[in-house]
């Protein structure tokens, strides 16, 4: 289990960035790829993800971004994959009040909106 790696980022795309490091390419799924720049050295803090048939990082800028990454896929139901766009949608702070608050407008994805009152409970 990886708690970060530094590294340059390589490669940006819709879902997912490329940090390089000692040579060897990391695919690196975030909430906003396009938050990183290119060719900049960055710390990026890792959540490892091991399926029977796949192995996925997610990364982000921050660590508190990361812990309510954590809490989110903690929810039953709600997977790594479904809480990325939970945290685009906003920083850390207006994720968790519109969680709190169940601020439909503010989260926009139907997916997600279905999901907040669940988040809701088990958060609190």
């Amino acid at each position: 289990m990886y708690n970060y790696i530094i590294g340059t980022v390589t490669e940006i795309t819709g879902t997912y960035i490329t940090l390089e490091n000692n040579g060897i390419g990391f695919l690196v799924y975030t909430p906003n790829p396009y938050a990183f720049a290119m060719d900049e050295k960055q710390k990026i803090y890792i959540y490892e993800q091991v399926r029977e048939d796949d192995i996925s990082l997610f990364g982000f800028k921050t660590l508190e971004e990361k812990e309510l990454f954590l809490k989110l896929i903690s929810v039953k139901g709600l997977g790594a994959k479904m809480a990325l766009p939970i945290l685009a949608t906003g920083s850390v702070k207006g994720v968790m009040d519109a969680i709190e608050r169940e601020n439909i407008l503010y989260l926009k994805n139907s997916t997600i909106v279905n999901s907040v009152r669940k988040i809701k409970k088990h958060f609190i």
